[in-house]
């Protein structure tokens, strides 16, 4: 279960930096990240078609600061050797006031420790005014309990 306060580390495109030839170039672009991150699972609140989903605030450095929306696309069976754990995919979105940045997160996670382990792989953040969206290709993680 995916549901608590978290902490975020990620390297991403600083919203407002995007566009024309910084979009090109975007690893002189890329910045660390650090944010908490508050989410909870829903059954109701979806995009149509997800039946189930988290959904989540965001507050960090760098104006990382919105909504979040997860689905996970995939999951393996049980780990054999950690039967408690289970492996997943899914696209991470965070909506901001300068655009959304959506990322590839894949984890493990247990419900019955209370234990997330994600890794996000590139981003990309999806600005209005930019006439193309910029990738930072460096990964970012997460490792938190859940409440």
């Amino acid at each position: 279960m995916r549901m608590g306060v978290k902490s975020v580390m990620m390297a991403v495109v600083v919203a407002g930096s995007v566009g024309g030839a910084a979009a090109q170039n975007s690893a002189s672009t890329c910045k660390a990240m650090h944010a908490d991150l508050i989410e909870d699972r829903s059954t109701t609140s979806c995009r149509p078609g997800h039946t189930a989903c988290f959904l989540g605030v965001v507050d960090g450095n760098q104006g990382l600061r919105g909504t979040t929306y997860f689905r996970g696309d995939s999951s393996t069976a049980p780990i054999p050797t950690s039967p408690e754990f289970r492996g997943y995919g899914g696209v991470f979105e965070y909506a901001t006031e300068h655009g959304t940045l959506t990322a590839r997160e894949s984890g493990v996670t247990s419900a019955t420790q209370g234990v997330v382990t994600a890794i996000s792989g590139s981003s990309t953040l999806l600005e209005s005014s930019a006439e193309r969206p910029a990738t930072c290709s460096s990964a970012g993680s997460l490792t938190a309990s859940t409440s």
